[in-house]
């Protein structure tokens, strides 16, 4: 249980960040934004590619299970980085794009590649959205 919750703690500490570059508000899109976004999902891809390094036999982020984390994952992934209909698509998920693709984070793209075929009846039934 303390490792959901610590998992939980570490992605909640960023979501105000991420809901505020990805709201889509008038004033949610400034460099500023940008850049804190950027550093928080580097930190958040960076985490997972280390621990689906070190525990390669964890099929999600807290073992063989979905819990509550890749829940939350999942929703910054599929509903915001790797969402090419986002309202700020050419900020926000081509940036995503860019640090979640490169060489290094294999194991957290590996993962996204689980979590992306265990919910894929949902996001395949799922209409286009800008958010």
């Amino acid at each position: 249980m303390w490792e959901i919750d610590a998992n939980l703690d570490f992605i909640y500490e960023k979501w105000g960040v991420f809901g505020v570059t990805c709201s889509g508000g008038p004033s949610s899109n400034t460099p500023e934004n940008c850049e804190k976004f950027k550093t928080c999902m580097e930190a958040v891809v960076t985490k997972y590619n280390d621990r689906f390094r070190q525990l390669p036999s964890n099929k999600f982020i807290c073992g063989p299970r979905l819990t509550l984390p890749d829940f939350m994952m999942a929703s910054l992934v599929f509903t915001h980085w790797m969402n090419d209909g986002h309202v700020f698509g050419p900020t926000v998920t081509d940036m995503a794009k860019e640090c979640m693709n490169r060489p290094e984070n294999k194991h957290f793209m590996a993962y996204i590649t689980r979590l992306k075929a265990e919910f894929e009846p949902i996001l395949s039934a799922r209409k286009p959205s800008p958010m």
